[in-house]
């Protein structure tokens, strides 16, 4: 039996399982996703099997030490930070389209899957850049401590 752990994308795009997967989804996705139409669809997979988890601190603590070793740290929501924490929980396959979880799982060794996308082909590094000044930091912030001005994305070489 395979534990697929699903993201908000998975759900969105309608994602269709096996009756012999195991679906496994973070209350934290099933909080993003509780308004709308996705909320019927999380009731479908529940009365399908899905199981809502909880992730134990321990792995979130290391999904984000991960994440900030890679730079995705400013990329993820909390409720990505608990896909891939759930997915390390469980020892699962990650079910999503979004490329910062399926860098940081692949950069964690964890197994992912696409649904819409191609998904990543290669690992990606991160930096900060500050779109005033163009000062760069290694960490994610949302504005620059030196001259205010908005702090972007910049994949690493």
């Amino acid at each position: 039996m395979v534990k697929l752990i699903l993201d908000s994308s998975a759900i969105i795009n309608g994602f269709k399982c096996s009756s012999s997967d195991q679906i496994l989804i973070s209350n934290s996705v099933v909080n993003e996703l509780k308004k709308g139409r996705s909320s019927k669809e999380i009731g479908y997979l529940v009365a399908l099997g899905a199981k809502i988890r909880r992730v134990h601190k321990k792995f979130l603590d290391v999904v984000e030490e991960r994440a900030k070793e890679t730079g995705d740290i400013g990329r993820l929501s909390r409720a990505d930070i608990n896909v891939i924490g759930l997915a390390l929980q469980e020892k699962g396959t990650i079910v999503s389209d979004d490329y910062s979880i399926q860098n940081l799982a692949h950069y964690m060794n964890i197994d992912f899957l696409s649904i819409a996308e191609k998904g990543i082909k290669e690992e990606f590094s991160w930096r900060y850049r500050c779109s005033g000044c163009g000062r760069y930091y290694r960490r994610h912030m949302d504005v620059c401590p030196i001259c205010g001005s908005k702090i972007r994305t910049k994949r690493a070489k």
